[in-house]
């Protein structure tokens, strides 16, 4: 079977420690379990890339954004040149179309657009967060 690489961007890494932070803070023993899933869920990529559930939001169709969700988190990435791209690690609570460093927005979808190319506000993933 053919392996691919997985390649989080500074922001994905960025979103990682925040996430440790902020689970730390309220409940330690659950830090590195959330931190493992999500792991595992993201290494699954490098042999199944498309297994991901595509993004269908009109104006994200022509990137190929991709959602893997490790509940309550969302991982945004996409498969580009036999490489899997991870863009944002989000709890599913947040507002997804303006994530992303102006640099990496306008690297990915042109300027003044969110990091999924999403102009304007509105949630990205229409879907319940526990």
């Amino acid at each position: 079977m053919e392996r691919y690489n997985v390649e989080l961007l500074p922001s994905a890494y960025s979103d990682l420690d925040e996430i440790f932070d902020f689970i730390m803070a309220e409940n330690p023993q659950a830090a590195d379990g959330i931190l493992e899933s999500i792991s595992q869920s993201l290494q699954r990529l490098e042999s199944y890339p498309h297994s991901g559930t595509p993004l269908f939001e009109r104006s994200l169709t022509k990137f190929n954004f991709r959602m893997v969700i490790v509940d309550p988190y969302i991982a945004f990435y996409r498969f580009i040149s036999d490489k899997v791209i991870i863009y944002r690690i989000l709890h599913c609570a947040r507002n997804y179309s303006h994530h992303g460093s102006a640099g990496e927005r306008e690297a990915v979808t042109g300027p003044g657009r969110g990091i999924t190319g999403v102009p304007g506000p509105g949630p990205l993933v229409k879907r319940k967060c526990k």
